[in-house]
């Protein structure tokens, strides 16, 4: 059983104690490293099998030629959801409302901490922001509280995209961070222009990031319908080419923020009573989607605006610490040691030698001291993309990677829990793996149009491989996935 060696303190949650699943759901579309990356860091640090949505879809079938195929996230995770809580699921993929799903963009993130990890600072970061959320809407004993936070999207420091490309984010409109306000020293929150390169580095994280999404199933259901709605009638109305789905996301998160700050000032005024029965279920049903940020980034970490803001390090080597924040001009290193909810997280099954979180290579922040759970590699100018595989290499697990891939994917006789986390006093919240990890020693595909019993899997070879990769070129997908000369790699 994995757990945490110290129990941290019980959350605040309304997870109903007990057992649930936690799901990796990717939206990918096509073969590649980068999906092929996501998926072997996850399976590495000892995630669920993921299910890969969109596979071979083609966005000009859907769209013609108004939309790209980032909207295929929007379209391929909704139809899975769809099926998924069906009353006629497929044995072992069956999803419960309250079961976690985790929806992560393969085209650059790779995941560096376990699953027990992420699970605690879900519920965590949830419970600060629902108190964030009763502090604002205290002194009104016996009424419940009409929004609560549920589902955590990435933040970054950009709102983007503007309204001028579609979809309108309503970038004044959405709360400040509750980040520390000297995140950037004096200039915290302040554009500079005057330098585009470093214009938006100093904005503390509040605009949402499309590129990691987790919450309950049924929230998320919910939250995908919408934005799905929004999508067919700007595509309806004849806008112009819609290129991201962020926008999509951004706009209903927007509207649910500007939903709440109307109550809330309505409720300030006296002029309007918390909303009961249907009038209740109404207003919930349009505007109020459960939905928050990533504000510490401890999740996700987008790079893009914070392209010197981390970098890959030892948690225990506090002189090169020390020296880094010196040039970035941060008076007290922020990056201490171990951060307490990693510290006695076990290290994942089958790690060769004596590695633990401090002399493990991971990706930090040095303005925020988040070491995130995954590392989204958005970033771009002057060249940055190449990071996805430069830096690779520098990931804790790559020296190791094709052992602990080998060893992750044997028979198992029964499914372990992937997280034992307090709730409570005396309850626990018991995380695991779907029963189908039981059979499926691969990346499972889902598809919509599903005429057979079970999602299929793929292999490695068939995923990983890029379109137009022939046999006899001189650098194979494992090649560079290990780089260890070692050939193939097959199950």
């Amino acid at each position: 059983m994995i757990s945490f060696g110290h129990q941290p303190e019980p959350f605040e949650t309304d997870a109903t104690p007990g057992d649930h699943r936690l799901v990796l759901v990717l939206p990918a579309d096509k073969p590649g490293l980068s999906v092929c990356k996501t998926v072997t860091s996850a399976l590495a640090l000892g995630y669920p099998m993921p299910v890969l949505v969109n596979w071979g879809a083609d966005p000009r079938e859907r769209w013609g030629n108004k939309g790209g195929s980032n909207l295929l996230k929007i379209t391929g995770v909704l139809e899975y959801l769809d099926e998924m809580l069906g009353g006629e699921s497929l044995d072992g993929h069956r999803l419960r409302p309250e079961d976690l799903v985790a929806m992560v963009d393969p085209s650059d993130a790779w995941f560096q901490l376990p699953p027990e990890v992420l699970l605690a600072r879900y519920h965590e970061g949830n419970g600060k922001a629902n108190k964030r959320l009763e502090k604002e809407w205290a002194g009104r004993s016996g009424e419940e509280m009409p929004v609560k936070q549920t589902i955590i999207a990435s933040a970054q420091k950009r709102c983007w995209p503007t309204q001028d490309m579609g979809p309108d984010p309503h970038c004044d409109k959405l709360p400040a961070s509750p980040a520390r306000k000297d995140l950037y020293g004096s200039k915290t929150d302040i554009e500079q222009p005057e330098d585009e390169s470093k214009r938006f580095h100093d904005l503390r994280p509040r605009f949402l990031n499309s590129g990691f999404i987790i919450g309950p199933a049924a929230d998320l259901h919910r939250y995908f319908r919408r934005v799905k709605e929004k999508l067919d009638r700007k595509l309806g109305e004849g806008e112009r080419f819609i290129q991201t789905d962020q926008g999509i996301f951004a706009e209903v998160f927007a509207e649910q923020e500007i939903y709440r700050q109307w109550l809330l000032d309505q409720q300030k005024e006296g002029k309007l009573a918390f909303p009961t029965g249907e009038g209740s279920d109404m207003l919930d049903d349009n505007f109020e989607f459960h939905l928050g940020l990533d504000y510490g980034q401890v999740l996700s970490a987008p790079t893009n605006h914070a392209e010197t803001d981390g970098d890959f390090l030892l948690l225990d080597d506090k002189a090169h610490i020390k020296a880094r924040s010196k040039d970035l001009k941060i008076k007290k290193p922020r990056l201490v040691g171990v951060p307490p909810d990693l510290k006695d997280a076990r290290v994942p099954a089958g790690v060769i030698g004596s590695l633990h979180w401090g002399n493990m290579s991971l990706y930090a922040d040095f303005f925020s001291g988040s070491v995130p759970v995954t590392v989204h590699h958005d970033a771009y100018r002057d060249g940055l993309k190449a990071r996805a595989t430069e830096w690779w290499d520098r990931t804790w697990f790559f020296p190791q990677l094709r052992e602990l891939l080998s060893l992750r994917l044997k028979d198992v006789q029964d499914l372990s829990p992937l997280a034992t986390l307090p709730a409570g006093k005396e309850d626990k919240l018991v995380y695991w793996p779907l029963t189908a990890d039981l059979t499926g020693h691969r990346p499972r595909v889902f598809k919509a149009d599903l005429d057979s019993p079970g999602l299929g899997e793929i292999s490695f070879e068939d995923m990983c491989r890029p379109r137009g990769e022939t046999p006899d070129v001189r650098t194979h997908w494992y090649d560079e996935v290990f780089r260890d000369g070692k050939g193939t790699f097959s199950v």
